[in-house]
């Protein structure tokens, strides 16, 4: 038998006897028999999800849920999962229209357009800056990966032309401080895929939470500048890389943004505008009631349905429906959201006893703690914890706990799923954090420009830059959430 084979099986068997010990354990109260089995299921799936991937442990966690009762049959759980609940519906149209960008060509185009700029030529530490900002600026739209790619390949281009060997610290810095600046970039809109994927899971918890967009597009604004400062700063004037080579470089690239690229522009415009409009509208108005109807979702799909709409001189279509789906949905990390929504969403269940149990145990230890000190507790626990695992797996653990708890030292909801997002979607210590992650380690290797030791090295770096920018800039926005 094949080692990868052996590997799987043994990492499978693993998790279902995961799941038969919660089966065996007695329930205490006020936890119940069913609490037992769905925390059973979620602790079956983290372990899955981490040692086999997305795709096995998500549908053996829907089998098993359907034979709780509490979902209905095996293929009503099976449709909640897949496509009719809130949060997997919302991710899959943020995914196509992550599609509609990225198959226009648009996440290229402005990232060339940011580097390649006449106000780099010669001046290294400018070139470094702007290459800081041509990760970030396209993954606010975007999801980082296909942004940390383009990246990777700019990156490596301009170091191969003019003559980094495989080892310089600038080129191998740099390829780990664009991941990290891709991540920062896609926690900055409010409707990001993975952003406005975890507040749909807030407020599938409770529908009465308003998401204060404008706040927290300010906020993250705010961090972003801050984190990519210190990050500037750090490798300027601590790391020190030798950039000799780069005051002699001189972009040859002329960029302008191509038909297909300049839609993609109008069409980021009209999400943009649609999102934010509600916000700037009177209250009680028509026409704030109007454009409330869209939300990000219903922004999207429209997005996509101008797309496909739109032809081309020759009568082609722009975009096919098809190319949209192929370039912006992620099926085995939707199959993961699905699966995940339905099972954690239900722990919050008075069936299950869940709530009722974390209020005994937390309200003593968070009772007495002020909101700053639990704001620091959180941040720190959340973002060690989605170093180790997945962001959206530490999202649908750690989102319900938060629901209950933040009210206890006086916080928001909404002001601590601000926090969670951010939280949720940097991780980047470890291959385990993100995908972003997962990439940039599985190419570290000693004749690239970087090496694993290296990647957790500056990964752990990015890492605390993280941490101090979250608790000393943003803890003043979530008491105005």
């Amino acid at each position: 038998m094949h080692k990868d084979n052996k590997k799987f099986i043994i990492h499978y068997v693993i998790s279902i006897i995961i799941y038969i010990i919660f089966l065996l354990i007695p329930p205490a109260a006020p936890i119940t028999e069913l609490g037992m089995n769905l925390m059973g299921i979620v602790v079956m799936m983290i372990y899955g999800l981490i040692f086999i991937g997305p795709v096995v442990p998500s549908l053996t966690a829907i089998i098993l849920a359907s034979f709780t009762g509490y979902f209905g049959p095996g293929i009503q759980a099976s449709i909640m999962a897949i496509g009719s609940n809130f949060v997997a519906t919302l991710v899959l149209t943020l995914m196509m229209f992550s599609g509609v960008l990225t198959a226009s060509g648009l996440a290229r185009g402005m990232a060339e357009k940011i580097v390649y700029s006449k106000l780099a030529n010669g001046r290294p530490w400018v070139l470094t800056l702007l290459i800081m900002l041509a990760a970030l600026v396209p993954s606010m739209f975007l999801t980082a990966l296909p942004v940390v790619f383009i990246m990777f390949s700019i990156v490596n281009e301009i170091a191969e032309l003019v003559g980094f060997k495989k080892g310089d610290k600038w080129p191998m810095v740099m390829n780990i401080m664009v991941t990290f600046c891709a991540l920062i970039g896609m926690t900055m809109m409010p409707f990001n895929v993975g952003v406005a994927g975890d507040f749909a899971i807030l407020l599938s918890l409770d529908p009465t939470q308003v998401v204060p967009t404008g706040m927290f597009i300010i906020s993250s604004l705010t961090l972003a500048a801050v984190m990519v400062a210190i990050t500037f700063i750090i490798i300027r004037f601590v790391i020190k890389p030798d950039v000799t080579l780069l005051k002699n470089y001189t972009s040859r690239h002329e960029v302008r943004f191509t038909t297909d690229q300049k839609r993609g522009i109008v069409m980021l415009i009209i999400l943009i505008v649609l999102v934010i409009l509600p916000d700037c509208l009177p209250a009680g108005s028509a026409a704030k009631a109007f454009f409330s109807n869209f939300g990000s979702g219903g922004a999207a799909v429209l997005v996509v349905l101008i797309a496909c709409i739109i032809r081309n001189k020759d009568g082609t279509e722009f975009l096919t429906f098809e190319k949209i789906a192929h370039e912006g949905v992620f099926w085995p990390m939707l199959l993961m959201i699905g699966a995940l929504n339905i099972i954690c969403g239900s722990l919050s269940s008075d069936q299950v006893g869940i709530v009722a149990a974390l209020q005994q145990v937390l309200e003593p230890i968070v009772g007495g703690m002020s909101p700053f000190a639990f704001f620091v507790f959180f941040v720190i626990v959340c973002y060690v914890l989605t170093n180790i695992l997945d962001g959206a797996v530490v999202a649908y653990i750690a989102i319900p706990i938060m629901y209950v708890v933040s009210p206890m030292v006086g916080l928001t909801a909404t002001g601590m799923m601000a926090v969670m997002t951010h939280n949720v979607q940097s991780g980047l210590a470890l291959p385990s954090a993100s995908p972003s992650a997962a990439i940039m380690f599985g190419l570290a290797k000693d004749d690239y420009w970087y090496n694993r030791k290296q990647a957790t090295k500056y990964g752990c770096v990015c890492a605390l830059i993280y941490l101090v920018s979250m608790i000393i800039v943003y803890f003043p926005f979530v008491k105005m959430m």
